[in-house]
């Protein structure tokens, strides 16, 4: 296909206009984008197109058609270099000389939202925006409205835009699709230099299908449960199982667990910590990183310290062997002899020192405890200190690699990610979610396990134990604690107590 722009006279006073033909030699202009035999027929071509509205080519959108907003995007550039050839400028400034004439409310929705999305910049977000942009621009071509200003996005038109979607998209898809549309329109309208003043709230009042309710988070029994689930023969299950686990530890996002790097592990006070910024709202990530959630990174450390794990593994024999011992100790103490029955004995002809044994049974009892206690704790400490080591020993000899290996696998950079980096990512994220699967019915779990549900067991089980939606909005790094809310709206978060409470009533 191609597109050519001819300058001629127009009319006796000195005016001229410009002819755009699309062609590509035959009878009529056709357009070859991709698909073999896509037209653009006579009927397409707009008889009475509007200044500013790029609406050369009539839209009627059946999925097969070329793509007339590029078309139209293509006429409008060419358009504007032959205005700029002829008043001797530059096509920036007529194009800044014709948007000054659709400012405030009349601004181009569509023009605001590629300026908008320059500043988002988390690249799976704004892919998902992306997609739910393409989505509007669809029905705007249908309703032969591209360059729908914001003073048209009234309450009959999110309604007509909601139906539509309706008609073609599962439930939540629609949501999302109208969530972009509003959220990008509540930014703009938050933008005084814009000068958008809209008073009526177009979104207001729309009602969502609600599609199967799924759930949200693992119950105590089953993250026992997946804990407990023999790894030890299978790498992938070892791995995928560290990485939710590890999650869970810190109500971490995926991203900010694949994208860790050694570097961003360190040492304060003695302790060990992660230090870094999330993926998605840029905030600093600082916490301590309890021991249990060290020997997640037991496989991760071993890739590189062949005798790291044989290592570990007598520290693990040891500690495991007495705490055996202590809790055999525990279950069969000695027990007290009163007063009482110490008379009884010297009654019945037991002599003192069969008296002082029976006594000396529970000193000796008692300190044999305290000194496997104080062995548990030197060994834990070592074995801590031992891990601690060996992470800080990485942390500068191969401080940019990725810490879990599907991070080095898929190449997956920090931030910054283009269109190859998100379909490298969605890639890893269908095999995690394909081995979460396969896991949790080993395990005999009936939940549709998913990557992103060890964030919403973590904050779950912790608002049981009484942590604040304050509280945990800062631990999740939620930008507003609206968001943290939703987390316990959608799971009921008292529903189950009060019930409880009823039921004993019956």
């Amino acid at each position: 296909m191609r597109i050519t722009p001819k300058i001629e006279k127009y009319g006796n006073k000195g005016h001229y206009r410009i002819l755009i033909v699309v062609h590509n030699g035959g009878k009529y202009p056709i357009a070859r984008p991709s698909v073999k035999g896509v037209k653009i027929s006579k009927t397409d071509w707009n008889p009475k197109p509007v200044e500013g509205k790029n609406n050369w080519v009539k839209t009627s959108y059946k999925g097969k058609k070329p793509n007339h907003f590029q078309i139209n995007a293509t006429i409008a550039s060419m358009i504007n270099e032959w205005e700029a050839k002829l008043k001797n400028t530059t096509p920036e400034s007529i194009q800044q000389i014709k948007d000054s004439k659709f400012s405030g409310s009349n601004r181009s929705y569509l023009k605001y939202v590629e300026h908008y999305l320059t500043t988002v910049r988390n690249e799976s977000t704004k892919s998902n925006m992306v997609n739910a942009i393409g989505v509007l621009k669809n029905y705007l071509e249908v309703i032969d409205n591209i360059s729908l200003r914001f003073s048209e996005i009234n309450k009959d038109f999110v309604k007509s835009y909601h139906y539509w979607l309706g008609l073609k998209y599962a439930p939540t898809s629609v949501k999302q699709y109208l969530g972009v549309f509003r959220t990008i329109f509540n930014e703009a309208k938050k933008d005084e230099s814009l000068g958008i003043t809209i008073k009526i709230k177009p979104f207001e009042g729309i009602k969502y299908k609600k599609g199967k309710p799924k759930v949200k988070a693992l119950t105590k029994e089953q993250l026992e449960k997946f804990k407990n689930l023999d790894t030890d023969s299978n790498d992938n299950w070892e791995m995928f199982k560290s990485i939710w686990l590890f999650q869970f530890s810190g109500g971490y996002r995926v991203k900010d667990v694949i994208t860790l790097r050694w570097q961003d592990l360190i040492e304060v006070d003695g302790a060990l910590y992660l230090d870094k910024y999330t993926t998605k709202t840029t905030e600093r990530l600082f916490r301590l990183i309890p021991i249990n959630a060290q020997l997640l990174l037991t496989n991760c450390i071993g890739r590189y310290h062949q005798s790291y794990q044989k290592e570990l593994e007598l520290l693990n024999m040891e500690i495991n062997n007495l705490e055996a011992k202590l809790n055999s100790l525990k279950e069969a103490p000695p027990r007290d002899i009163p007063t009482t029955e110490i008379l009884q004995l010297l009654r019945r002809g037991s002599s003192l020192d069969d008296v002082e044994k029976l006594h000396n049974n529970k000193k000796s009892y008692k300190k044999e405890l305290a000194d496997i206690n104080i062995k548990l704790d030197n060994l834990r400490k070592q074995r801590k200190d031992f891990i601690k080591n060996k992470i800080l020993d990485l942390a500068y000899e191969v401080p940019l690699d990725y810490v879990f290996p599907p991070g080095n696998i898929y190449k997956l950079k920090v931030d910054k990610w283009d269109k190859e980096d998100e379909t490298k990512y969605n890639s890893f994220k269908a095999n995690y979610n394909g081995y979460l699967k396969r896991m949790t019915k080993e395990a005999n779990i009936r939940v549709k396990l998913s990557s992103h549900m060890a964030r919403h067991t973590a904050s779950q089980i912790l608002r049981q134990m009484g942590v604040s939606i304050e509280d945990l909005s800062e631990f999740l790094t939620h930008s507003s604690e609206e968001t943290t809310k939703l987390y316990f709206k959608r799971m009921g978060e008292r529903n189950s107590e009060l019930t409880q409470r009823l039921g004993e009533l019956l």
